[in-house]
């Protein structure tokens, strides 16, 4: 055991830093439309470039909004690492070290490479038909699926007897559109479900959203799943198992007229460990609300750094050592991991890093790597 925890240490002093570099890089680069290769054409370029790095650094909707961040772009040039013409127009890498040390000597957050997987979850009642869960590609509808007992699964009367695509009375297409811009815009990993069998078995708009989203029963399973449906976690569970979420986003959507009146829940966590969020709006308010949580939550401001003592169990090998360090290395929140002891199956480890306990214990958690366990700075690998 002596010699294991001695060969830990010396692993540690080893371990490069691993996968920021790659995704800070993609943070801090951006391409815009420029028509004209002129000196004062390439400056508004410019400006814009930096517009949208600002946006996805910083955590905020609009940089524009803020006087302070409004007067960094025309400064854009002096802060770019290198550029490009490209056939749309120009491509911008600007120098991460000096946009961070810009934004922490004007107090103003930095939002680094954590940017959890978000799950979207959006149940449509469009008035015209069952409620609906949007998936990444038009469905099916009625779904030809093996029906465990045709007698006591009557088909619905008002749906079409010939199963075919269902043409859309919304555009679904657009749908899909609106939500994953303005993620990419925020630069929130936002995805849709498949909606496959298992999917609309298990995930049914009843389910996330309540009663008075009706949709017709797809099979016998699917009947007995959401009558039996008391687990309230069962959509949290379907997204962290299958689609390797770390948080869900669930829209309840309404037609109003000829636009969908949206009741947004961004759930971070299991039960009642976990956080909840609400709120109302369009389409884009979705990810955009998700995207405005998840920055207050991971999103330091200012320089300085404190240091917190962490325990993870479940370092039984040297595999299990290097994808620890590996996850906590890649989190550009921490500054430095030192390796204080080991026991049994247990590392004791003191970070240092920028952000304060709240935004560190979340942090930890994104792409589940590590669960937390009872008692402050106590985690689990995840096998």
């Amino acid at each position: 055991m002596r010699f294991a925890a001695l060969l830990l240490i010396l692993l540690c002093c080893l371990m490069p830093r691993l996968g920021v570099a790659a995704a800070t890089a993609e943070l801090y680069a951006a391409e815009v439309p420029l028509q004209v290769r002129d000196r004062a054409a390439e400056d508004e370029a410019f400006a814009a470039a930096l517009a949208k790095v600002l946006v996805r650094v910083t955590g905020l909707r609009d940089v524009r909004d803020d006087d302070a961040l409004t007067a960094l772009l025309p400064r854009a040039r002096t802060l770019t690492r290198q550029w490009s013409y490209t056939r749309e127009g120009l491509w911008v890498q600007f120098d991460a070290g000096l946009v961070r040390r810009e934004l922490q000597a004007l107090e103003r957050p930095v939002w680094g490479a954590e940017r959890p997987r978000v799950l979207a979850w959006l149940a449509i009642d469009d008035g015209e038909r069952p409620a609906f869960v949007l998936g990444e590609q038009d469905s099916v509808w009625p779904p030809q699926l093996e029906v465990v007992d045709t007698a006591a699964t009557p088909p619905a009367p008002d749906l079409p007897s010939d199963p075919g695509v269902l043409q859309p009375l919304l555009d679904l297409a657009g749908l899909r559109a609106g939500m994953t811009d303005v993620a990419a815009l925020r630069a929130v990993p936002v995805v849709l479900p498949v909606m496959d069998l298992g999917d609309r078995v298990r995930v049914t708009p009843e389910r996330l959203c309540g009663a008075g989203f009706d949709s017709w029963p797809e099979s016998r399973l699917a009947v007995e799943a959401y009558a039996a449906a008391a687990d309230t976690d069962l959509p949290w569970r379907v997204a962290a198992e299958r689609y390797r979420a770390d948080a869900i986003l669930i829209g309840c959507a309404r037609a109003l007229g000829d636009r969908l009146v949206i009741d947004w829940t961004l759930q971070l966590g299991e039960g009642e460990a976990g956080e909840r969020r609400r709120w109302r709006g369009d389409l884009a308010e979705g990810p955009h609300g998700a995207a405005d949580v998840l920055a207050r939550a991971l999103a330091p401001v200012g320089r300085e750094t404190g240091r917190y003592r962490l325990q993870v169990s479940g370092i039984d090998s040297l595999e299990a050592y290097g994808r620890l360090m590996r996850h906590l290395e890649g989190l550009s929140l921490i500054d430095a991991v030192e390796v204080e002891r080991v026991t049994g199956e247990t590392i004791h480890l003191a970070v240092r890093t920028r952000a304060d306990a709240n935004q560190l214990a979340r942090a930890l958690q994104i792409g589940r790597t590590l669960s937390a366990l009872p008692g402050e700075g106590r985690y689990a690998l995840v096998p």
